[in-house]
């Protein structure tokens, strides 16, 4: 099925679909360590993504089970040649500042010298979380990757303190940090109804934009319940209603060629079949 434009009116001004992302130089997709990767060893994660074709992985510092296999993934990657990590993100829980702060701090010092970014979360897990709070974890977070020389971006996230790039953009903006970037994910647009400023969007916050993720996607998003909105807002990529190609269209043509993740979040299909089926999506819409 071919997926539905979602914004026909923008994306008339640019070239047509396929031909704006093909017109470009390829560039590589990496995934997520969700969707059944989890559940696998890091070197199981690391050579099935790379065995499909994928150019790597997202990886998950938000748990201690995920710092301790950090290691493990970076000593897996450490192949130029071979699968690369594009990033590893880590959630500001709230609720222990002590441990989210102790978490964050593991993870950068095994980051440090290799260049790859620190994705943050500013979570709400605990209520009543004040500005004043967020930003100065956000802060904190800075100070400590610009130390150690880790890139660092602000990952916004759904039903959490910061959960569009339009709010992660204003919260940078206050405490002015400007070497802290955005990472640009098309589901959580989506839940934060912005499919149709999508344009919009990428006009106010593409300066600061470091990464962008997709993911297939209903239609429209479904908001009925919690879980219902994950599972509408994160499709395999051939099995998408929505244009998420019209959405990397819009961001070549504002310029952003900055890498591409595919978050697979609870897809309930296997791995191995849903991976390959997204990659070749991926590589029907960038002409590979």
């Amino acid at each position: 099925m071919r997926p539905r434009s979602f914004l026909p009116l923008a994306l008339s001004l640019l070239l047509p679909l396929s031909a704006a992302v093909a017109a470009a130089a390829p560039r590589p997709l990496y995934v997520y360590d969700f969707g059944g990767l989890e559940k696998l060893s890091p070197e199981e994660r690391v050579d099935l993504v790379a065995k499909t074709g994928y150019a790597g992985l997202v990886l998950s510092g938000a748990s201690a089970g995920d710092v301790e296999n950090l290691p493990r993934h970076l000593a897996r990657c450490a192949d130029p040649a071979g699968p690369q990590i594009m990033a590893v993100f880590v959630r500001y829980t709230f609720m222990d500042p002590p441990v989210d702060v102790a978490r964050r701090e593991t993870v950068v010092r095994q980051l440090a010298g290799r260049n790859i970014p620190l994705w943050i979360i500013l979570d709400n897990r605990r209520p009543g979380i004040t500005a004043a709070e967020a930003e100065a974890a956000l802060t904190a977070a800075a100070r400590d990757a610009a130390a150690h020389h880790v890139p660092l971006a602000l990952y916004p996230h759904s039903r959490c303190w910061i959960s569009s790039a339009e709010e992660a953009l204003a919260i940078l903006t206050k405490i002015d940090r400007p070497e802290v970037s955005i990472v640009l994910h098309l589901c959580h647009e989506l839940r934060a109804r912005n499919g149709a400023r999508l344009p919009e969007v990428i006009r106010q916050v593409g300066s600061r934009v470091s990464a962008i993720s997709i993911s297939g996607a209903a239609a429209e998003a479904d908001f009925t319940s919690p879980s219902i909105m994950d599972r509408t807002t994160i499709h395999s990529l051939d099995e998408s209603a929505f244009d998420w190609a019209g959405f990397v269209a819009l961001t070549d043509a504002a310029g952003l060629r900055v890498p591409v993740a595919f978050i697979n979040f609870k897809i309930p299909a296997p791995v191995t079949d849903y991976l390959p089926r997204s990659l070749a999506a991926w590589r029907r819409a960038t002409g590979l």
